[in-house]
């Protein structure tokens, strides 16, 4: 592009009717093309050095700086992950912990509860046994306390019978002033108690 402002400069010169003059305004146009032209090549070159520099520059920490720290930065994001899903499990296992210890609690409470009234029962049934085998024990002791009573009555009434029959004989002997022999008391002895 300079070299084309540089040739329109030149051929300005040479077809315009004043020499000097023309050719002033040639070298003056020639010196600010040329200014431009070698500007624009400084800025091209500049601005290529400057893409080339800054491509590599970006290759280079892409490689060795980019690619590590995202690496690690995904790496993180998937620690980060796996602890919030560990997290999500020990929280359900606690809570699947926590509603088992309450089973446990409860079915402990129940089996306490239906002990503490097994236990209850059998003492009940106990107390009924043992009263059950107190008032079978007094029925009998009531009951051989009346068999001793009608023994011990029953001896004392033949004993009685018996004295009375003696009595009764001895009396009967002295009103008929008679004695009898042992063989005839007992003979009259067993027939008055036969008359009570």
């Amino acid at each position: 592009m300079a070299e084309n402002t540089q040739t329109h400069a030149v051929a300005t010169y040479m077809e315009a009717p004043g020499g000097h003059q023309a050719e002033g305004h040639a070298v003056a146009g020639q010196d600010v093309a040329g200014s431009h032209g070698g500007s624009s090549a400084v800025d091209a070159a500049m601005f290529f050095w400057f893409l080339l520099i800054f491509g590599i520059a970006a290759y280079i920490l892409k490689k060795f700086a980019f690619s590590p720290i995202l690496e690690n930065l995904d790496h993180r994001e998937a620690e980060i992950e796996q602890s919030l899903e560990n997290a999500d499990t020990l929280r359900r296992e606690m809570s699947q912990l926590d509603e088992k210890v309450k089973g446990m609690v409860e079915e402990a409470d129940k089996q306490t509860r239906e002990m503490i009234d097994h236990a209850r029962d059998a003492a009940k049934e106990a107390a009924r046994g043992i009263e059950e085998k107190a008032r079978e024990e007094a029925a009998i002791i009531k009951e051989n306390a009346d068999r001793d009573i009608k023994t011990a009555r029953g001896k004392a009434e033949a004993s009685l019978r018996a004295s009375s029959a003696d009595v009764a004989v001895e009396l009967t002997m002295k009103l008929l002033n008679q004695t009898l022999d042992a063989k005839g008391r007992k003979a009259l002895t067993d027939q008055l108690i036969a008359e009570m």
